[in-house]
């Protein structure tokens, strides 16, 4: 049919949204990206990479390490499933210089809660650009693990648990993994939530309604289903472990673990 030409055909390519005729290989930005996502690793330094972005970790990153193997194994991971439509950005390792303006919030027997500026903030992808933007200065919560220098079989494990969980609603959203120069000790990076604990919360209001509530155990009910769907229990939940910005998010992840490991 005479009709079907290429200049009437217009829709949007599946891989950038540009508009282009009937034909991909009229989108030559998607042309030379196709060749390229063939390859699982980057052509620079042969390790695997981020396939989707054609982001290499270990390339277009300044060289840092964290000090534990494991540890940099769990954050390149991590790194290679990054999605620019995750609204945390980019899981890295942050230097603890990048931290301004510390203040205390809370001790325990975890060790403790600090609020902070980070300089540089989080990192999203400019797909146009083809490079990742720093968001600028911004306030984080720093949770610092007592007795965490060694990074033994506890502590990766709360680290895992927090990455694992990172993008999902109604679960407190991690930046990154930092470490103290003084102690050594380890620090998870967390979104600030402003409005504080559930407990807070609770003990503040004179009276909270009935519609509120309802609205607040949706929230944690639909939090503990994505933790209870890939086979984790929290086992310590309680309104200090639950954060508020309005929407409820859980956090501290220290006691959890798989169904198959709860003897």
């Amino acid at each position: 049919m005479s009709f079907l030409n290429n200049e009437e055909i217009k829709i949007n390519c599946p891989s950038c949204e540009a508009k282009r005729a009937n034909d991909k290989q009229n989108c030559e930005y998607c042309k030379l990206r196709w060749a390229s996502e063939k390859k699982e690793n980057c052509p620079k330094c042969h390790q695997k990479w981020n396939v989707h972005y054609q982001f290499c970790p270990t390339c277009d990153l300044p060289p840092w390490s964290s000090g534990n193997d494991k540890i940099d194994q769990i954050i390149k991971e991590s790194q290679l499933k990054f999605d620019n439509k995750s609204v945390i950005g980019l899981l890295e390792w942050i230097l603890y210089e990048e931290f301004e303006n510390i203040n205390s919030i809370a001790k325990g027997g975890f060790g403790s809660i600090s609020k902070a500026i980070w300089r540089s903030g989080s990192a999203h992808f400019d797909e146009e650009k083809r490079k990742f933007i720093r968001s600028g200065p911004k306030p984080v919560a720093l949770k610092k693990l007592s007795e965490s220098s060694d990074a033994n079989y506890d502590i990766i494990q709360e680290i895992q648990s927090v990455i694992l969980f990172r993008c999902n609603v109604f679960i407190a959203k991690i930046y990154g993994i930092s470490r103290d120069p003084v102690t050594g000790d380890y620090i998870l990076v967390f979104y600030y939530y402003e409005n504080g604990t559930l407990y807070n919360r609770i003990t503040q209001e004179e009276k909270m309604s009935f519609t509120l509530l309802q609205h607040d155990l949706k929230e944690l009910a639909t939090g503990l289903e994505i933790l209870h769907e890939r086979g984790y229990v929290h086992r310590d939940l309680h309104s200090g472990n639950i954060l508020c910005a309005p929407a409820l998010y859980i956090t501290d992840f220290g006691n959890c673990k798989k169904v198959a490991e709860i003897t």
